[in-house]
Order: structure tokens, then sequence, then C-alpha cells
């Protein structure tokens, strides 16, 4: 989950905005604001040595369920991924309030004076290209961690631009460590599995022969470089919230949000507000659950960005983003493109085919043939189902199924089409255990059902769905449209032969090789399986090819014969991180 705060190094008063945000102006007094009951919270934001040089950011941090078991398996913990973004405010604005770029702020260099209380530390190393910074227990335990001050020095010049000062934005993710280790991809019996022991950083399945697929486009070794799950990361504890997507929307330009939408940032508000992620009136019921709505028109004349908010609840009276409003809701209706574009400006990237079974599987852990994420075989037993249609505080940051987990699990899976996904982590209580959480080995939730999780992979190792290495993690700034641009990301177009095969004819070929993984609130038991790669009858890269033959133009997934992705009801997913 994410939570975030906004100071100005500035003005000395403060104000409350309707969205998701706090200003906190600098000498302007002490406010908090839990962004998620459901965990991570930044409070009392402060700039320490506004107009100065290397500004130095200090908060207080606290979240609820943490842990950290570094002497029993599964020997890893959870942690929190801050990251800060600015905003240059010119001396001529009024109360700080600028359409100036939101842009992502290096940690400083010299890191010696950062500092955290007991009981939490920097992860260390600290990520070579200060982006951001992990957070984590000092020692090992389980429980909720009390608000503790951090103070961290961001790297950015007195005066530049100049004249004038920033507005700062402090953001938290919750991220679950995943150590270094063997593990078993493939449980040999679901869907167009993989299979492979992976023993080193640089074990990967080798050409056709070895791997287990239907009518298999491989035909050539993966590359050694690709991320496949031996070395140690960090991902996502949840899935891309609602709220999370809000906060990400609010800090793009006016371009860059009618490329993370489906509608225009300046289409007008009206008091009900209009939704963001598909064409409907704001005053009739979200569709899907996703209340991501805009309530402040952007101006395309004078590149004013838009505002948006979330608004599940319709009842008379009820505000933007109230306690009922759905922004713990899982992101649902985006594209791979959206995705991307997400993890590339949070600094992450996005997790590999490989890396989803080791952060369900673990490490040393034989696999179960037609396993789910909480490592119990979906074929014997189908685990309970849980739906939107039947919740208790549906809405809110307590939001739980009225369904009980059986032996095998408790996951959002097998409901009506119309209905939509559940509050992230809405199984998971103080008292559950692995299989009634529906929790993956390591602690990370909803890794089946809830929402797909849209993974790097594909099946021609030679394209984009295999390029991406443990050094390509995102550098919190997109292209102008608002696509990622970090290197070796599925962004661009592959022009020329594929292969000896039809698509030779292709004359431009745009990639977007990914797989969905863990089923969805919407799909059948059988695609909670960790190894399943059956969607779409087996059709697991998505691709646009342009043909001299027009019978083989193609686009998987549902995409239609453009090169537009489509947005889907059933479709979200989450980020990693590569560590060190």
């Amino acid at each position: 989950m994410e939570t975030t705060n906004i100071i100005s190094s500035k003005n000395l008063k403060y104000r409350f905005l309707e969205l998701l945000t706090i200003i906190l102006f600098v000498f302007g007094g002490f406010q908090t604001y839990n962004a998620n009951e459901n965990n991570v919270t930044i409070t009392n934001v402060v700039c320490q040595n506004p107009g100065s040089a290397n500004p130095q950011i200090s908060f207080y941090l606290s979240w609820n369920n943490s842990w950290r078991t570094t002497s029993i398996a599964p020997y890893n913990y959870d942690a929190i991924w801050v990251f800060v973004k600015t905003q240059y405010v010119p001396n001529t604005a009024v109360n700080c309030e600028t359409t100036n770029p939101w842009t992502h702020a290096k940690m400083n260099a010299t890191t010696a004076n950062d500092t955290v209380g007991y009981p939490l530390q920097f992860s260390l190393p600290l990520p070579t290209d200060r982006m951001g910074i992990f957070i984590q227990r000092s020692v090992d335990g389980t429980g909720n961690i009390q608000p503790t001050r951090v103070s961290l020095f961001l790297d950015q010049a007195l005066g530049t631009p100049t004249p004038g000062s920033f507005n700062f934005k402090v953001f938290a993710i919750e991220m679950v460590y995943i150590p270094t280790g063997a593990f078993t991809l493939g449980d040999g019996t679901s869907t167009n599995y993989l299979t492979k022991a992976i023993n080193s950083a640089t074990d990967q399945p080798g050409t056709n022969g070895a791997l287990t697929l239907q009518d298999c486009w491989d035909v050539a070794s993966i590359p050694a470089a690709y991320p496949n799950g031996y070395s140690s990361f960090y991902a996502m504890k949840y899935e891309i919230s609602q709220q999370q997507y809000v906060e990400f929307l609010n800090t793009l330009t006016y371009a860059q949000q009618a490329s993370r939408t489906a509608i225009a940032p300046n289409t007008t508000a009206t008091v009900a507000g209009t939704y963001a992620m598909y064409s409907q009136a704001g005053s009739v019921a979200a569709q899907n659950r996703n209340s991501i709505k805009l309530i402040q028109s952007g101006i395309a004349a004078t590149s004013t960005p838009a505002v948006y908010g979330c608004d599940l609840a319709l009842a008379p009276g009820d505000p933007f983003n109230s306690t009922v409003d759905g922004k713990n809701i899982a992101m649902n209706y985006m594209k791979y493109d959206d995705l991307l574009a997400y993890l590339d400006w949070a600094a992450l990237r996005p997790m590999t085919n490989f890396e989803f079974e080791k952060v369900c599987r673990g490490s040393g852990v034989a696999a179960v043939g037609q396993e789910s994420a909480v490592g119990v075989a979906v074929n014997v037993t189908a685990p309970t189902a849980a739906n939107s249609g039947a919740l208790s505080n549906a809405g809110q940051s307590s939001e739980v199924s009225t369904s009980t987990a059986n032996a095998s699990g408790l996951f959002a899976y097998n409901s009506i089409a119309a209905n939509g996904p559940l509050r992230v982590g809405f199984a998971a209580t103080s008292s559950t255990t692995r299989v009634g959480a529906g929790a993956g080995y390591y602690g990370a939730m909803d890794m089946s059902g809830n929402v797909w999780e849209m993974v790097v992979g594909g099946w021609d190792p030679r394209q984009s769905g295999y390029k991406i290495t443990v050094a390509n993690n995102g550098d919190g700034t997109l292209d102008a449209s608002g696509n990622a641009n970090t290197t070796n990301w599925q962004n661009g177009t592959y022009t020329g032969v594929i292969d000896n095969q039809w698509y030779s004819l292709c004359t431009a070929v745009n990639y977007w090789h990914f797989e969905f993984r863990g089923g969805a609130y919407d799909q059948a038991a059988s695609t909670l399986r960790v190894s399943d790669r059956s969607y779409n009858g087996g059709n697991v890269c998505g691709y646009y090819c342009s043909c001299a033959d027009p019978g083989h133009n193609s686009a998987s997934y549902g995409y239609g014969n453009t090169a537009t992705q489509s947005r889907l009801a059933n479709a979200g997913g989450r980020g990693v991180r590569s560590y060190p």
C-alpha cells in the first residue's frame, strides 16, 4: 500500500486538499493522515532546512503487521519503499500553488546524516541509483510499527531553478524481501507450465526442448541476464490499489494523464464526477468496482493537469475519497502500458514470470501439482470463493468477505463478470495462517485471484519479453506522453523478421511480451495455479503485427486489430525492485 504527504518549503500556512494528500507548509503546524488504514502511514512531514541545498525531509512512519524472521523460514521481512517527488514553485505563486511538473528526487549521495529511529533501520546496502530507500525492522520480531521518526537528505541544488522554492510529496509502498535462493520453476501439471530447477542467478530454461508449452515459439535461449528469481529482490506486498493509481495520476502532466486514463483530462467533471478508466456517467454506479473519477477537469490549452479521486459510494453528501470510497480496492482496468508507467514512476520494475513463481512457491520448497499461491492443490478441494457481492464493510479499509477459508484457502475468483476485485489483502487478519490469508510463501498477498498479475515473459525469448535485466529498475521519470522509458522495458516497436514462420511477413511488430498470471475475480479455479499459463488459449505474449498478408494481422488478449491495448476489468498487477 502507499501513502503520501506533501509539504512546501516556503509558506507558513497549511491546508487540507480534497484528494488523498495533505499540504504541510513547513512552519505551519502538524497534521496526521492515514491514507491507507490497511497499514502504512506517513505523518508530520517537515522540511528542516527550507531554502537550503539538499533539503532535509523528516516524517514519522508506521505500519501494521510487520515482521522480520531471519532465523526461521521464510528468512525474510517486510519493508517500506520510500521515495520523494518535488515540484518547483516560482516566487510569484500564490499559496505555493503551481501547475509545474512533479519530478523524482534522488536521495543525497552522502547518507551519513540520514537517521531512522528504533526499531527501524535502513536496508543495507543502500540503492546505488538513489531513487529511494528501503526501511525495515532492525531486529527480529512481529507486530505493528508505531510512528517512528525518519530524516532523509535529498540531492537537490540550491536555486535550481531560481528564484523559487519547492513542494515535496513523500510516498511509501509496502514490500516484502525475497531472499536469494534456489527454487523450482513449474509444477509439472498446470497448463503451459515452464519447467526448470533454478539453482543460480544465470540458470535459465534453454531452447525449445527444455520448456513444456503448447505451440511453442521459443526458438532461442533465454538470456542469462534475465531476472530468473534466484537473486534477492523486493516485491510489492499488495497489488496496486486504486488510491495508489490516483496519487500517481495526480503527479502527472496533462499529456501524461491523457495516456494513463481512458477519458480525456479536460472532460467536464460534473458534481458527480466522471469515471476516468472507462466511459460512464459519474452518477451511475462504478463498473467492476473501479471508482476513479475525474473530479476537477484539466485544461488542454494551458496543459493544466486534472485532479482525480475515488468515489465508490454515491450516497448524497458523501465526499470524494471518503472512508467508504474503495481506495484500497485492487486497481483494475489497467492495460500493460499503464502498469509499466506506474512502476517506472515509482522507481520499481515489472515482475518476471520466473519471479512470480519464486514469490509464490518459495526457495527450497518442492512444487505441488496444481498448487495455488498458498501451496495447496486447487483440483482436490476447490478454495472458498470470495466475491464483491458478499462483503462486510464494503469499500472501507476493513472490507472483508463474508465467506471463510477452507483447507485450500480463500480467494477472489469464480465470480460473475459484473462484479469486481476486492480490497487488497482482504483475507488476511492478525490470526490467519498463510492458507487463510491467501498469502504467498514470503508474505505477498493475493498472488492468486483478485486481479490478473501482468508479468514480464512471453513466448519468444529473442524479443522484448526477455530483454529486461536485474539492473533495469525504473528511474522515476516518464516520457512526455506518460510512457515508461527505462532501458530494456517493453515500450518500443520491433521491426523485422521474427522467425521463419509467417511472422516474417510482418513489417512492424509492437510487442507487449508479458503474461497474465494468478487468475482474477471472474476466472476459474484452474487459473489460480502458480504455474498456469493458459490465458487466452495459451497465447501468453501480447503483440500487434502489421503483415503483408492481411489474414495474419493479429493481436492477442482481445486487443483487436489495432496497436492499442485494451483496459480489462480484471487486470492489474504489482512491481518488484532488484536488490541490492
